[in-house]
């Protein structure tokens, strides 16, 4: 489908339900799309297909979508819908200080000077003794050579001629092979120095240097005659030295070239040495055997042919944490130069340079041969997190900026100390705040000799798009604000893009409109696009089958951000916004920020689907808002993605810590049924839990051990059929079928309990598996389980934790299926640890982990509940004997007995072994590796 036709304004219905109408009648496009206000477009080859009923569909920036189409020779795509992910409702604040701004005609606090020297990698004095290795010769001094002479006359030789002691010297003639692609600009400076110095020692006659700006294959640039002449890859009869990274810091097609050229070298008996700014933990192995790599790093001051390279591992945190805390530091200049990111690397301890040349070339900078800048929005990304780095590590970033930087002009210099006064982590230092008021004030004063105003007002739409609305936002940058409005005056006539730098009162007092009031707005997706429609309520008939996707408070702006790219849109009645072809999309207003995204389908769900209708709360005046909805596989349960600020709050179940602070909220499944059913019946008893809420499965609450987390899930009473029925397949004889009623809820484990709880608990593991803490305990018997839960009630006397029955782990288990699995008719090893060369019911085999597995590595039931069939038994409290065969209440087992019930199969058990009804038993006090437990508590 495409766009809506030409001559309306907007589509019949919206595209959720375009969908749902595509699938009732999968033949009939072309008369649904004529009907609809859409325009059909046949099927591609590949692309989107139907998948078990729900459709699938390729992210497009265009309202596009294919018919009926089966491929198997395209995966099929997930489907996702757009919803809202994140909503924030702004308070807004400003830094205070004066707003009397001086009238400065100068800042002697500014200066213009040269930029400071070049630093390099390793200095010239630690380099030339590895160079003289690598390009070396050898020279007869004058000193003889005595053991050769003794022996020419051991073998009765004349001497004609005094021997000479041989000296290694430069070599005759030497060759270097400079890779200066642009992505190693950082380095070029290092490059140059060693050029410059074998120049020194060699000569220009005796040292060839090549300089490849495309790789090995590409044209050698002459600095001096500025000309370019093919590569002469000619034979290698003489030393060779190359500097260059062999393509790491570029992709696969620069290392594959480097990688031919060391093949060739190899095929004529040479292999080079590369003196190379990469940490060896970047190297290619595809280069191994063909270069003879040392690493340039300023962690070896003396680089070594055969000695050790530069210091790794050494370092506490990731790359990648080094990589954005370098590129975070960086982002207060407005221009980074490959000296100043050397000197801002440096500040980070054990940060190398690999460090340096992944922030050069990374995604969210645009490189230059001068110097780098982010890119559009990345910049405010990584200024929020300036905020967040140790006071101590951002004021050394902020002194080696200002020193790197006296060279720039004095706005710019302005510029950048804006940025490190606003996004300082320091809030409460006061040390900027005199400085901050004179730059502002200078700047101002300075407005009428500023020359050109044409040169002004370009200026000013440059920086634009560079300053954050945190900057401009402030009371004191009120005359910078209406300076924007004068330069973007075309953009706010016309609807044009512009950065979010000014607000509506600007606006309205450099152009003489009158301040708009704020009011209510709702955001609804018609087809590919959001529609801004103001006020709260829609006539029924103006959007029959649209949906509200969210609901804001406005002026007349907005700013749109994606990417990090940030642009202000004039708002009008029915505004349309494009939708980008994936997420998130950010919408900003002076009121709220939303943040739209995709949303595919989660792991644990079956189905996701979109509609009106709440089973809580229906929609009113006519126009319901747009809800999102998941089934969970083989229950009928309601999921809905919603905030935690809705009428949820939640008959007695406040938001956890974990949840999003009141202004600024994130979206979250949570289980309706069970909320329904709480509002009824009422919610039990949580004053005993650390932290507690409602999911997608349902009610659950936690508690803590000596900082082991465990959580309880709220299994609602219920009656059910306990056992199986007589037709499935590899059922006991024990396994009489029977109708069970549960009058209480109860909390139950979500998992086995691990053997980091029991050793919190009893002090040591007695487990077979110890690899890791997240497996579960075994090797305990039923005994002592109930020493472990003596110990725990009494540390916590209000947790008061038994082992459940057999009928509530069977009710528990089930979660409301009757099928042999709770999973289904059968199972797969993705699902269950068991041995699947037996499998159930002539089911494929699969692998067999012979071990326990974590108790979260496998899905969990519909109730929330990790590993019920499989991995260890779970004891039970009751004694193990026949069913009864009739309807029973409650059952709590045999009063007496000689065994124990465990269920659930284990690790090695057959798939038949691991059914929801499968029953065993074992004595009291046995133990074993296949055997753990989980408890339960009471209402």
């Amino acid at each position: 489908m495409g766009n809506p036709t030409s001559g309306r304004n907007h589509a019949a219905v919206g595209f959720s339900d375009l969908v749902r109408l595509l699938q009732a009648f999968p033949d009939e496009e072309e008369r649904i799309a004529a009907l609809l206000g859409y325009t059909y477009t046949a099927p591609a080859p590949k692309g989107q297909s139907f998948v078990d009923g729900e459709i699938a569909l390729h992210g497009t920036s265009t309202a596009t979508m294919a018919g009926h189409v089966e491929s198997e020779s395209s995966p099929p795509l997930m489907p996702h819908f757009w919803h809202v992910k994140e909503r924030e409702r702004k308070a807004t604040t400003h830094d205070s200080f004066p707003t009397d701004l001086p009238k400065l005609a100068e800042l002697p606090d500014i200066r213009t000077n040269v930029s400071p020297p070049f630093s390099p990698i390793v200095p010239w004095a630690g380099l030339w003794p590895f160079l003289k290795r690598v390009l070396c010769g050898e020279q007869h001094s004058r000193e003889p050579d005595v053991e050769e002479a003794v022996q020419h006359i051991a073998r009765g030789e004349f001497l004609t001629h005094i021997p000479r002691k041989t000296r290694s010297t430069w070599a005759d003639r030497a060759r270097v092979v400079v890779d200066n692609s642009p992505r190693l600009f950082p380095f070029w400076g290092d490059f140059n120095q060693v050029v410059d110095g074998l120049t020194a020692c060699l000569g220009t006659f005796r040292l060839r240097v090549s300089r490849l700006k495309s790789g090995p294959f590409g044209l050698d640039y002459d600095p001096h005659t500025l000309s370019h002449t093919p590569f002469d890859p000619r034979p290698f009869d003489v030393p060779l030295l190359i500097l260059s990274d062999l393509g790491v810091y570029g992709g696969e097609e620069e290392k594959e070239a480097w990688r031919r050229f060391g093949v060739m070298l190899q095929k004529q008996g040479v292999r080079p040495v590369v003196l190379t700014p990469v940490p060896s933990r970047f190297w290619d192995a595809r280069h191994d055997h063909i270069f003879h790599r040392v690493v340039w790093d300023d962690t070896v001051p003396r680089p070594r042919l055969n000695g050790p390279q530069a210091r790794e591992s050494v370092s506490t945190v990731s790359e990648s944490e080094d990589i954005e805390t370098l590129l975070t530091l960086c982002s207060t200049a407005v221009r980074v130069e490959p000296r100043l990111l050397r000197a801002l690397r440096r500040l980070i301890p054990f940060a190398d340079v690999g460090t340096e040349g992944m922030v050069w070339n990374h995604e969210a900078v645009d490189s230059t041969f001068l110097a780098f800048s982010f890119q559009c929005g990345n910049d405010e990304t990584y200024r929020k997190k300036f905020e967040t780095l140790e006071p101590s590590l951002c004021r050394s970033a902020t002194q080696c900026i200002r020193h790197f930087h006296t060279f720039l002009p004095p706005e710019v210099q302005m510029e950048e100390r804006l940025a490190q006064y606003v996004f300082r982590p320091d809030k409460d230092d006061d040390a900027f705040d005199s400085e901050l008021v004179q730059f502002l004030g200078w700047f101002q004063n300075q407005q009428s000799d500023m020359g050109d105003p044409e040169a002004v007002k370009e200026w000013l739409r440059r920086v634009g798009w560079r300053l954050s609305s945190r900057i401009t936002g402030m009371p004191q940058a009120q005359f910078l604000r209406s300076k924007f409005v004068e330069a973007f005056l075309e953009e706010i006539a016309h609807g044009g893009d512009r950065p979010p730098v000014m607000t509506e009162q600007d606006i309205a007092k450099s152009t003489g409109r009158d301040v708009k009031p704020i009011t209510p707005w709702r955001i609804l997706q018609i087809g590919e696009t959001l529609v801004f429609k103001q006020g709260d309520d829609t006539e029924q008939g103006e959007f029959p089958l649209g949906c509200v996707l969210a609901r804001i408070r406005a002026r007349g702006m907005i700013t749109v951000s994606k990417d990090g790219r940030a642009v202000q849109h004039t708002l009008s009645d029915r505004y349309t916004l494009p939708l980008p072809a994936y997420g998130p999309l950010s919408v900003s207003t002076e009121g709220d920020t939303v943040v739209f995204d995709t949303m595919e389908k989660p792991p644990w769900a079956e189905a996701l689907y979109h509609g009106t209708q709440d089973i809580l709360w229906p929609a009113q005046n006519g126009m319901a808002d747009s809800a999102f909805f998941a089934r969970l596989p083989l229950s009928d349960a309601t999921i809905k993605w919603t905030f935690p600020d809705e009428r949820i709050g939640f008959y007695g179940v406040e938001p956890t810590r974990s949840e999003a602070t009141r202004n600024k909220q994130c979206g979250r499944w949570i289980n309706l049924s069970q909320i329904k059913y709480l509002s009824v019946h009422g919610v039990p008893d949580l004053s005993w839990t650390q932290e507690h809420g409602i999911d997608q499965y349902g009610l659950w609450a936690a508690f803590e051990v000596s900082e082991v987390r465990q959580v309880m899930r709220w299994i609602q009473p219920g009656r059910f059929l306990m056992g199986s029925p007589e037709d499935e397949p590899e059922r006991g004889d024990d396994e009489r079928q029977h109708e069970v009623v549960l009058t209480e809820g109860f909390w139950l484990a979500d998992t086995t309990c691990t053997q980091e709880l029991w050793t919190a608990v009893m002090g040591k593991n007695p487990s077979h598996f110890t690899h890791e803490a997240e497996l579960p305990v075994e090797k305990v018997s039923w005994e002592d389980c109930q020493e472990f839960l003596q110990h725990i009630n009494g540390r916590y006397s209000r947790l008061e934790l038994q082992l459940p029955t057999e009928a509530q782990w069977e009710y528990a288990c089930r979660a409301g299926t009757e099928t042999p699995f709770s999973f289904g008719e059968n199972i797969t090893p993705d699902q269950v640890n068991y041995n699947s060369n037996v499998p159930y019911r002539n089911g494929k085999k699969g692998i067999d982990r012979e071990k326990t597995v974590p108790v979260k590595a496998l899905p969990c039931n519909s109730w929330g509940l990790y590993q019920m069939h499989g991995n260890v038994w779970e004891w039970c409290a009751d004694w193990y004997g026949e069913y009864p065969e009739s309807v029973i209440t409650n059952p709590g087992g045999p009063d007496v007995g000689g065994d124990r019930v465990i269920r659930g199969g284990t690790w090695f058990s057959y798939a038949g072994n691991v059914r929801s009804a499968f029953r065993y038993w074992a004595w009291p006090n046995s133990r074993d590796d296949s055997v753990g437990f989980r408890f339960f508590r009471g209402r």
